[in-house]
């Protein structure tokens, strides 16, 4: 991961432009470098350029879904943690975001509260106090 003088650098992938500034200002407001992304195909090249610390990537979208941007993610890059996260929380979207690929997975509307304690239980978040 980054050096600890560094903040973690998080690619928020989402093709709702509202879903997409709210979790990246949540994350932003906690130190985090964040980029944007508004489609899988976009998510793939930033992560092959700038290799993120973590993936929050929207499941459901049009071109190229987050199943599939995942596991095209995973074919050259296996250290980046996914985070999966849908507005359709059916019971299998568990078992099939883990199953492609994906480190764990979070429910729309995103709840701040729920949203850092999903990304601390990857990183240590001691040394970044919100701004």
């Amino acid at each position: 991961m980054n050096n600890p003088a560094q903040p973690y650098r998080i690619l928020v992938v989402d093709d709702v432009p509202a879903n997409l500034k709210l979790v990246s200002e949540i994350l932003s407001g906690y130190g985090y470098r964040v980029r944007p992304a508004s489609s899988g195909s976009m998510a793939l090249r930033t992560v092959e350029v700038e290799a993120p610390d973590l993936i929050l990537l929207d499941v459901r979208m049009p071109e190229m879904d987050g199943y599939e941007a995942t596991a095209q993610i995973r074919q050259f890059n296996t250290d980046a943690v996914i985070i999966a996260q849908t507005a359709y929380a059916l019971s299998g979207d568990f078992v099939k975001a883990i199953a492609a690929g994906c480190n764990d997975y979070i429910t729309k509307p995103v709840q701040k509260e729920h949203l850092i304690a999903t990304v601390q239980k990857y990183f240590d978040l001691n040394d970044f106090k919100p701004f």
